[in-house]
């Protein structure tokens, strides 16, 4: 967020109207006027950068934002299946799979809950990938890619579906890349 809007509105009175307490959003304030770094503390943030912002200060504040975004996408994510509610952590699912609205969620046991699966993995960390229309996959179990499959070091293997088999292979590089 520049804090320099114009004569009326800064940055700073944009997230104070938008972003209340407690919201997922990072705010990164960027500005040539440092004159502003007391006013930012009434807000939310998670960086002050001044112009001009270097490459390594913009990569610093970035990787912050992703990583605290992560770690709140670590918690137990709630789950309800039928009457019982279940806190399941998100390094524990192998695997989701979606049969007609109801998931599939692979971890210690097999908890199905009636969800879409595009909403559940808004709840799930970056190193969750979508290799089928129908499943979802943790990364951190993958062993084996055959181009039509993956293999998790279970042995379980989940079907890549021919649209995503590219994506899939990009993903996994990154990932094991570090990115």
């Amino acid at each position: 967020m520049d804090i320099h809007l114009g004569d009326e509105e800064t940055g700073i009175d944009v997230v104070q109207r938008l972003f209340s307490s407690g919201f997922d959003t990072q705010i990164i304030y960027v500005t040539g006027y440092p004159q502003f770094h007391t006013q930012v503390y009434a807000t939310e943030h998670l960086s002050f950068l001044t112009k001009p912002v270097s490459d390594d200060d913009l990569h610093a504040a970035l990787a912050k934002a992703v990583q605290i975004i992560d770690s709140r996408r670590s918690r137990p994510i709630r789950v309800y299946s039928g009457t019982n509610m279940y806190a399941i952590e998100p390094r524990e699912i192998r695997y989701i799979e979606s049969t007609r609205r109801v998931l599939h969620i692979h971890a210690i046991g097999v908890v199905d809950t009636y969800a879409t699966l595009s909403q559940f993995c808004r709840l799930l960390p970056h190193q969750f990938l979508q290799c089928h229309k129908s499943f979802v996959f943790n990364m951190d179990f993958f062993k084996v890619f055959t181009g039509d499959r993956i293999i998790l070091l279970t042995g379980e293997s989940i079907p890549v579906s021919q649209r995503r088999r590219a994506y899939t292979r990009e993903r996994l590089s990154a990932y094991f890349r570090g990115i």
